[in-house]
């Protein structure tokens, strides 16, 4: 057979359907954007790779041929000038799509490459999850009897959602100090800043109870496909699984009215002996950063505002009461 019926059949195929090469893409730690083209160019290289080693010799045919090559192919002729938006820079070397220098990858890469395969894999997520979903409750209850230990395992709730959420960040946008100045703007960064400042104050119930939740939202799903993976089949743990799935939609909102409560208890720790005026920044930057990102959220503070407009409107309720409220929602935007 030529080399062009080879080549004819390495694009042709279906790399979805290869259980095998979906197994290696699971462990495959690529640091661009998915969709982007650096990551669809190496993400390409893979199969070029694997194709070679598992179905065919086809590297020597192949040469250099990159992505845009083969959606050309894919795409035909037509529709191939709309892949040039995508294309990286050809006259800036620095850009993001340039391989990395020789000294950077000594420096970094093997270390950085196990860091984000660490982060990345379904085990690590699912240890450090259930880490801290056990340890917070048992803080609470161990809290409930005033006993000391229970201080141990708060710490140790909030460092292992610390350390996974952090993680889970670097090892998506790297270790720059770009990636560090969008730290709070991150979902994953905005969980770690406030665990963080928690961790460094004193304990705290309502935030027990708010990181049980969090560690409990993706737990259902992330045990689910563990056992999927490791062809683990108990009868037991199934159920359990599943009747934890059923409350799983509800925590979302229940976990926004415990950061609304949270927020009030730290406005409220103002007028004690014990102010924790870092906490209270914390909780506030951290609500209002969420809000456009969160509908739970959204809802729960439209209710409050619904319920504290009907309040106000009232004609027994005082005017100066009123007038507050009024300066207060112009002030926070509403």
């Amino acid at each position: 057979m030529s080399d062009k019926e080879a080549v004819i059949r390495f694009r042709e195929y279906n790399f979805d359907q290869d259980p095998k090469w979906k197994e290696l893409v699971e462990n495959l730690s690529i640091f661009d954007e998915p969709g982007s083209y650096a990551y669809e160019n190496k993400l390409y290289r893979q199969k070029k790779k694997y194709y070679h080693s598992k179905v065919e010799p086809i590297l020597s045919i192949l040469g250099d041929d990159d992505y845009k090559q083969h959606v050309t192919y894919k795409k035909g002729e037509e529709n191939s000038q709309t892949n040039t938006d995508d294309a990286p820079p050809q006259n800036n070397p620095s850009t993001e799509s340039s391989p990395p220098s020789q000294t950077q990858q000594i420096q970094g890469g093997v270390v950085h490459k196990y860091f984000r395969r660490f982060y990345k894999s379904l085990t690590t997520a699912t240890l450090l999850n259930l880490s801290a979903f056990t340890s917070s409750i048992l803080s609470i209850l161990l809290m409930l009897f005033s006993t000391g230990l229970s201080r141990s395992f708060y710490y140790l709730s909030l460092f292992s959602l610390a350390f996974l959420y952090l993680g889970t960040y670097f090892a998506n946008k790297g270790f720059s100090l770009e990636s560090l100045k969008l730290l709070c703007s991150d979902v994953f960064g905005l969980y770690a800043a406030i665990i963080l400042t928690f961790l460094t104050t004193p304990q705290s119930i309502t935030f027990s109870l708010l990181i049980t939740l969090w560690a409990f939202s993706p737990l259902p799903s992330l045990v689910q496909r563990f056992m999927n993976r490791n062809n683990i089949q108990n009868a037991n743990i199934q159920s359990l699984v599943n009747k934890a799935a059923t409350y799983s939609p509800a925590v979302p909102m229940a976990a926004a009215k415990l950061e609304l409560y949270l927020l009030l208890e730290q406005v409220m720790g103002l007028f004690s002996s014990n102010r924790q005026f870092v906490r209270l920044f914390a909780v506030f930057f951290y609500l209002s950063s969420r809000y456009p990102l969160s509908p739970p959220l959204r809802n729960q503070i439209y209710s409050i505002r619904l319920a504290l407009d009907q309040l106000t409107n009232h004609p027994n309720c005082p005017q100066i009461i009123r007038n507050v409220y009024q300066r207060a929602k112009i002030s926070l935007g509403g």
